[in-house]
């Protein structure tokens, strides 16, 4: 009986080879082909190949050197506290608004909503995209307390959307922690809070009021609730907590839904592999089903009734749906990313039933009209939009600065840091490369990883995240909800090759 579920283990291995195939892929894309133009590219100081060698050699060089000169010093409190500081602080003397694209189109009608101003806020901007239902709500929240207080302004409200996102970001630091600890030790876990600290967390993102900063806590914490799991148990109160966090996180971000798919297969897979377990348990896993569907309905139900009664009111009819993002995503004249003319050519249809009949119509035309040539082409600029940027887009969205609040000596000192325009931006710019590059090769070297259901619902999360991007709207940006797992599964893999050199060298 081992024998057979050592077999069905080495099978479900074939998912981590998926994950490396895709990483290779993604290497070999970004080395031999970062030269050609494409949307959002940015200017790097060394030519892709010699920072991927670069990134390799560390890589090389940290696996020998087992992180001996690293061991927990500072107090993980201490260093979340002075993080969250340092965010407000940046983010402060920063501080913009992309007014041009989603992130200032919700702030600024959600204020006017708030206000009463219904005739001049454009109304049917969250019935087309009802994907922002989750951060109106949210937003308009924060604006009601804010006018409660006498205080609602766009500044106030832009700095209350950064206080929230600097916490929970100074939360997913901990998470990343917790999570290795789980995973390895104190000392990987410690690993991790810094790399994301020093490398995600000093991007700036927390300034950019959106859902992909305050959806970010979401899958992370599912992940860190089903590893607290009691294993001796069928724990029914952290399943609902997971069911939960997913589904909030969903309504802001869809995304996060990927996370609790994956951890539906690797439970699944579990079961098929453990059949006996399956018998024993087969009432338990019932039952957890049973209050997933009970748990969204019901939490679908409440964010439905809070919603109406906000004076926002949705129409369907007007709904531009997930084939307008595929439609989008399969539009070569831009790349994948955002191309306006397919966004006029969704809203030209009255009903959803004909604006999804001509979406399918056009999709399947974009794909009967590609030759194999410039279908490869149209892919490999739309994975260098994608995954060709440490900084995950930081900077290159249309309008990115819009309006600018802050002026000063120390606005001045951070804009040169955390600017594209700025003297130090380019030198930061090409750190979060090299870090983003070794990312890519760990993954890749995710192969090497032993079968462990835990390990595979992150392998599985991460798959989804980069099928999702290259499907549908390419933005580098959605990566960010799902930055925090695809750091953890790096660090893990780096982690396991270190274990497994130090048992090499002890001959076990």
């Amino acid at each position: 009986m081992k024998q057979k579920n050592d077999q069905k283990e080495s099978l479900l291995k074939l998912f981590y080879y998926i994950l490396s195939v895709a990483a290779g892929i993604i290497i070999i894309n970004n080395v031999f082909m970062s030269g050609v133009t494409y949307v959002t590219k940015k200017d790097f100081f060394l030519p892709a190949i010699e920072t991927m060698a670069i990134a390799l050699l560390l890589i090389f060089a940290l696996v020998h050197n087992r992180f001996s000169f690293f061991k927990p010093h500072i107090p993980i409190p201490v260093i979340l506290v002075v993080f969250f500081a340092y965010q407000i602080l940046v983010s402060k003397s920063i501080m913009f608004l992309t007014a041009t694209w989603d992130a200032g189109t919700v702030l600024d009608n959600v204020i006017l909503i708030e206000r009463g101003l219904y005739d001049v806020a454009y109304m049917d901007y969250f019935s087309h995209y009802t994907y922002n239902d989750g951060i109106f709500l949210l937003e308009y929240c924060l604006a009601v307390i804010l006018d409660n207080m006498g205080i609602l302004t766009q500044y106030n409200m832009i700095l209350a959307m950064i206080v929230l996102q600097s916490a929970a970001n100074t939360a997913v630091a901990w998470l990343v922690y917790d999570v290795l600890k789980r995973l390895h030790d104190r000392q990987i876990g410690y690993l991790g809070l810094w790399v994301y600290i020093l490398w995600f967390g000093l991007i700036g993102w927390q300034s950019v009021v959106y859902n992909d900063m305050t959806s970010i806590i979401f899958p992370i914490g599912a992940f860190d609730l089903y590893l607290r799991r009691d294993s001796s148990r069928w724990d029914y109160p952290k399943w609902i907590g997971i069911f939960v966090l997913v589904f909030m996180g969903y309504k802001i971000k869809p995304t996060v839904l990927i996370i609790l798919i994956a951890i539906g297969m690797s439970e699944g897979f579990r079961f098929l592999i453990q059949r006996d377990e399956l018998k024993e348990h087969g009432y338990e896993i019932l039952s957890t089903l049973l209050s997933a569907v009970a748990v969204f309905a019901l939490v679908s139900s409440i964010f439905a009734a809070t919603l109406d009664a906000t004076p926002l009111k949705i129409n369907e009819e007007l709904n531009t749906g997930p084939l307008h993002m595929l439609m989008m995503g399969m539009n070569d004249a831009n790349d994948g990313c955002f191309v306006y003319t397919d966004v006029t050519y969704s809203f030209s249809y009255e009903t959803k039933q004909e604006r999804t009949q001509a979406q399918l119509l056009r999709i399947k035309s974009r794909f009967e009209n590609y030759t194999p040539q410039r279908f490869l082409s149209f892919i490999s600029k739309k994975a260098l939009v994608v995954f060709n940027d440490g900084s995950f887009a930081w900077g290159e969205e249309a309008g990115f600065y819009d309006r600018k609040y802050t002026h000063g000596p120390l606005s001045d000192f951070f804009k040169n840091i955390y600017y594209n325009e700025g003297s130090v931006f380019p030198w930061k710019l090409n750190i979060w490369q090299l870090l983003w590059y070794m990312t890519l090769i760990l993954l890749f070297l995710v192969s090497r990883l032993k079968y462990d259901k835990n390990t595979l619902v992150l392998a599985l999360a991460v798959t989804g995240i980069f099928v999702f991007d290259m499907l549908f709207e390419a933005r580098a940006r959605y990566l960010i909800v799902y930055v925090p797992v695809i750091m953890i599964l790096a660090i893990h893999g780096l982690s396991s090759m270190i274990e497994e050199r130090r048992l090499s060298d002890h001959g076990c």
